[in-house]
Order: C-alpha cells, then structure tokens, then sequence
C-alpha cells in the first residue's frame, strides 16, 4: 500500500479533493437546513405571560420554545436531513471509488507492465465515475446509509454466533432467537459496504451484484482480511498519534525556545506552552487523518486485486499441490491464496 500511494502521488491530493467537494455540498445544504429551522415558531413556555414576547429581555429568551413546527413542517425537517445523510454518503461513495479505481490501474497496468502511470490517474478516476457509475454508487449510498443502523446490531450479532456456535450459550439461545434475523443479514444487508465501490470500478457490476461479488472474493482470503482489518487500524492510530505526538513536542520546543515566546516582555509571549502544545497536536491529528484514511481503501484494494488475480489463474502443472485448484460460485483458481500461505 506504501508502495502505491508513492507511485502514484495522485493519491495525495484525495483527502483535498474529498473536503473540497463536501464544503462545496454542505455549504448549501446547511443554509437551507437553517432555512428550515427559521420556520419554527416563537411561543411562551407554559404559564408565562405572552406579552413577554415583546420584550428582548434574558427571561423572554429562556421562557420561549424556538423551534416549534407542525407535523408538517417535522416531516420536512425529516425528509431534508435524510437527504443530507444521503448526499454525504455519496461523497464517501465517490471518494472510495476513485481511491479504488486508482490502485486497481496501478496494480494490473503498472505493477504488472511495467507502464507508466498517469500523472493525474485520481483526476482520471473522478471523470470514470461520474461518466460511468455515478447512480450505480448512489443506489449503494442510500442502501448503505438507509441500514446502517440495522446492519451494526446484526453485524454483531451474526459474528457473535459464529464466534462461540459451539460453546457458548449466550451464542446458541441468540442463534435460536434471532436466527432469522441473522439469515436475512448475511443473505442481504452483510454485503453491503464499501467493497462492493472496488468491485465496481474493476468489474463495473452493479451495486448489489458487486456487493456480492466482492464477499465472494474477499471469502478466498478470509484470513488475509481479518489480519488486514486488524493491521491497518493499528497502523493509522499509531501514525496519527505519532503525527500528534511530533507537532506537539515540536511547538513545545518552540514555545520554550525562541525568545519571541519565552521572553515576558515580548507581545507573543506564551505563558503557558502546554496549552498551546495541546491545541497544536488536535490540529496535527485532525490534518493527519485524512492522509491516512486513504490507507485503508488502498490496502483493502490491494487486496481485493490479488484475491481476483489469484482467482483468474490457470492451474500450474508443474506444482501438484496447486494443480487440485478450487472453485467458488463458478470460478476457479488453483494458485495458493495469500490466506492458505499466512496458515502455512
């Protein structure tokens, strides 16, 4: 993933793409929400004298309820935040998809080839996207936005289950009671997530047949991801926190060092350096965390491209072990998967 992200340093510039084009989204739409809010009605609070209302006074501002709408005016409010959600959603969607599309052509064209890559292959992957598969990753953003809330419980329940199916009795009586439920997410909503973006940039599926598709690669190496979702969280905090960590200590020196802030009389003197070190590692956090969000798309694309470059192989005749093969909802490979060799 380090390797990509250096050989295309397109990659870069996505964590400024992404907040460029939600500032350009919520900038509006939190100007109409305010709209919205504007509607609500100011009226005294139960038992106040209404000629209250005339006065500016504290009293009148703590005895008036702002935001009273009618059922009416609710739904509308309801209406407009899901839209929001939704909008919000698709701009992760979008950013997911081009950090995908981007490393599926590093990966197959310039890791394999040896080509050149395009000097600007993320501002090639937004005009794919937008060309191509932009409702098939708005259909994915309103599903996925839409059961959230439902699919984190059933997540959880569903791992439970298979974690302890054969120990554990809390696991046994929630596989007997909700085993419905468990059914309808694994059959339904478990594909849905950012996975079925990368198999739509390689594969250009849509939505739900991609998010299929993709649990059925990502199945090939079950073991690879659970490391990979176990390295790669590590690896974002420990950079974030070192990041943090750097700016902190090196505003302290500063503060601490330089005569302009350590000297009393100065007009920029600091008083107290620890505060100013605090502010200064939250800052260095948050500017850091964008960069290595994209970590995470990246990784899991790699991935997923070597799970299907495994999967496309022919069987090697000269190998006895890898000439048995396999075969998984019609497709068949009989290269050694990245999971088979980290059991190894």
């Amino acid at each position: 993933a380090c390797q990509c992200i250096l050989e295309e340093p397109s990659l870069l510039l996505e964590p400024c793409f992404a907040l460029l084009g939600r500032t350009v989204v919520l900038v509006p739409l939190g100007v109409g929400l305010l709209w919205l809010l504007s509607c609500g009605r100011r009226q005294p609070a139960a038992g106040d004298d209404a000629e209250l209302m005339d006065h500016g006074s504290l009293r009148d501002m703590a005895s008036t309820h702002f935001l009273d709408f009618d059922r009416t005016e609710c739904a509308i409010l309801v209406y407009y935040v899901s839209m929001m959600v939704w909008v919000l959603e698709l701009c992760h969607a979008v950013s997911v998809f081009a950090v995908a599309y981007t490393v599926e052509r590093w990966y197959f064209k310039a890791r394999k080839t040896g080509e050149g890559v395009p000097c600007c292959g993320l501002c090639e992957a937004y005009c794919v996207c937008f060309e191509h598969h932009f409702g098939t990753l708005a259909l994915g953003s309103l599903a996925i936005a839409a059961t959230r809330f439902i699919r984190i419980p059933l997540g959880v329940m569903s791992r439970a289950m298979a974690s302890g199916e054969d120990s554990n009795p809390v696991s046994e009586c929630l596989g007997f009671c909700c085993c419905c439920c468990v059914c309808f997410f694994t059959r339904y909503l478990e594909c849905m997530t950012k996975n079925a973006y990368i198999d739509t940039a390689l594969c250009a599926n849509g939505f739900c047949e991609a998010g299929r598709h993709a649990a059925e690669v990502f199945a090939h190496e079950s073991v690879a991801e659970a490391a990979l979702n176990t390295a790669t969280p590590m690896l974002q905090l420990s950079g974030m926190g070192g990041i943090s960590a750097a700016g902190g200590l090196l505003t302290m020196a500063l503060a601490r060092s330089w005569p302009m802030f350590r000297d009393p009389t100065s007009e920029r003197y600091v008083e107290d350096p620890t505060v100013v070190a605090a502010v200064a590692a939250v800052i260095c956090f948050l500017l850091a965390w964008p960069f290595l969000h994209i970590f995470d798309t990246v990784s899991d694309t790699i991935l997923y491209c070597l799970a299907t470059e495994e999967m496309r192989a022919p069987p090697e005749e000269d190998d006895e072990e890898e000439t048995t093969g396999y075969c998984f909802s019609g497709v068949c490979w009989g290269k050694r998967s990245e999971s088979e060799r980290l059991l190894k």
